[in-house]
């Protein structure tokens, strides 16, 4: 088995275990801080994990997790207007 393979088994592994461990605020709801975590390693993995891009990987998670937020609280304001 190549180095990279292992690498990238490692890598997934390590990411699965984390997830037991997620911050929830105390509505149940998962952080930002997580959510962007799990975006950033989604486009890791898209891109063919590839490594050299985990800044790039996290500022475009983070730019999406703030667009769909401001997204869904630009919704709530119209229900509230509408009432």
């Amino acid at each position: 088995m190549s180095t990279n393979t292992q690498r990238r088994r490692n890598t997934r592994r390590e990411a699965n275990s984390t997830q037991a461990e997620i911050p929830r605020n105390s509505v149940g709801n998962v952080s930002p801080e997580e959510e962007i975590r799990r975006r950033a390693y989604e486009i890791y993995v898209e891109r063919g994990d590839e490594p050299g891009s985990a800044l790039d990987d996290w500022l475009q998670a983070e730019r999406e997790v703030q667009q769909r937020d401001q997204l869904g609280r630009n919704e709530q304001d119209e229900i509230r207007a509408k009432r």
